[in-house]
């Protein structure tokens, strides 16, 4: 897999218990891990979704990280941009930012 020197990718393997940002960078709660699979429950809205470790690579983040994005998104300015243009994109499938600006 090539990986993309623009994405930051984890270099911690994510258990169940763990916190982690999944692709469409929702902090999520780490509920089961299988080969490729990582499963979470959504911490915005308490949703179920999964990421593939090799595809999607979800990002292992601390609890305290995972609370912080929850109430406001991320701290970068270039993060915020960049998840603002995901969403309006095709592949944001209708997603809006959850945190106030």
């Amino acid at each position: 897999m090539t990986k993309n020197k623009n994405w930051k990718y984890s270099s911690r393997k994510i258990k169940p218990g763990d916190f982690y940002l999944d692709c469409g960078w929702i902090p999520r709660f780490c509920t089961s891990v299988g080969v490729d699979d990582v499963e979470g429950i959504s911490l915005l809205d308490r949703t179920r979704g999964h990421c593939s470790q090799k595809y999607c690579v979800p990002l292992w983040i601390s609890r305290i990280t995972a609370n912080r994005w929850t109430k406001t998104g991320p701290i970068s300015k270039v993060i915020k941009q960049s998840l603002k243009d995901f969403y309006a994109s095709e592949w944001g499938n209708g997603r809006k930012i959850w945190w106030n600006e």
